[in-house]
């Protein structure tokens, strides 16, 4: 099932999933694919799967969004703390810029994980 082997790439120091890049790496694209872990965690009724996604989200939200709601495109974390340590990109112009099509996958990754939770969390601009 690819709900089972996204979710091999959960990185449990770092509160997200790894992206194909390295075990320290999130990309912003992920939030393209983490609403079938919602759905998969909801139809199942996998309380453990379901966390999992959440706390991707959250992470991600946390150390890719910025205050003006501009995205990353990369987020690296100290292997073994799980420590988030900067933003970086593989796409766009540089590590601080904005990558258009990661910020419309964001937009689209965080709305559906709003549809199907209705946590207000995932709609939300973050203070």
């Amino acid at each position: 099932m690819a709900v089972q082997t996204l979710a091999l790439r959960f990185n449990e120091r770092a509160g997200c999933l790894r992206s194909f890049h390295g075990p320290d790496s999130n990309f912003i694209d992920i939030m393209m694919n983490v609403g079938i872990i919602f759905y998969a965690a909801l139809e199942k009724q996998d309380s453990a799967l379901l966390a999992l996604a959440r706390e991707h989200c959250l992470t991600t939200r946390r150390t890719l969004v910025r205050g003006d709601g501009s995205t990353a495109h990369e987020g690296i974390f100290d292997q073994e703390t799980g420590e988030f340590l900067r933003q970086t990109t593989q796409q766009g112009y540089r590590g601080d810029s904005c990558w258009s099509r990661g910020l419309a996958w964001s937009l689209y990754g965080f709305g559906t994980c709003y549809r199907l939770t209705g946590e207000p969390i995932f709609w939300r601009r973050q203070n």
